[in-house]
């Protein structure tokens, strides 16, 4: 038993760029390569969600910022989830290559 452990471990979830990188260009252009690969587009896209979901909390994890926003981007997530897809997918990928939560200084508290 180990308390606190997932939410480090959470936080600190991002996709391998050797990952990350062949599978958002199989995403990208895999419907132009042969069509039985857009069935794999929605399957392919959850390891991106997690992973971005996961940078949300990372993000407000480091800043230190209240619960409220976690709460916040759920009830976004649940009104708006086909158009905030999207962008996690992005941001997700963003980060496996650019890597956002070592960039982003602690708020001093």
């Amino acid at each position: 038993y180990n308390p606190g452990g997932f939410r480090t471990e959470f936080h600190q979830l991002v996709l391998p760029k050797v990952i990350a990188l062949p599978m958002i260009l199989i995403m990208v252009f895999g419907g132009g390569i042969h069509p039985i690969v857009l069935g794999w587009i929605p399957v392919m896209s959850v390891p991106f969600i997690i992973a971005g979901i996961a940078l949300v909390h990372g993000v407000l994890g480091i800043r230190k910022l209240p619960a409220q926003w976690l709460l916040a981007f759920y009830i976004l997530v649940f009104f708006m989830g086909p158009y905030l897809y999207p962008l996690l997918i992005v941001m997700a990928f963003l980060d496996s290559m650019l890597d956002f939560r070592q960039r982003i200084r602690p708020s001093a508290e």
